[in-house]
């Protein structure tokens, strides 16, 4: 189970991500929504409350100058999209 650094270094490395102009390594960041997604399903929070808190680390992020504002919103729904992929995933697998 993650714990609060887990949760920071994941919020810290996600923002790093983002603003990186290299290319991207998606399975690299699905793992850091995983770890978000995991303290805040820990922490009892709702699908919405994740997606608050994945959108407000995605707040921090200062954006490189060729990241258009296409490229940043298509960043962003990728990322709440597997946030409330993994969310369900994790729910339904606790459940079991």
């Amino acid at each position: 189970m993650p714990d609060s650094d887990d949760l920071s270094r994941a919020e810290a490395a996600l923002v790093a991500y983002l603003e990186s102009s290299i290319e991207r390594d998606a399975m690299h960041a699905r793992g850091l929504i995983r770890v978000l997604v995991q303290h805040h399903l820990r922490r009892g929070l709702t699908p919405e409350g994740t997606v608050v808190a994945l959108k407000s680390v995605i707040a921090r992020v200062e954006w490189p100058e060729h990241a258009d504002s296409t490229h940043r919103r298509h960043s962003q729904g990728e990322l709440v999209n597997w946030c409330i992929d993994e969310y369900f995933a994790r729910r339904r697998s606790d459940t079991k």
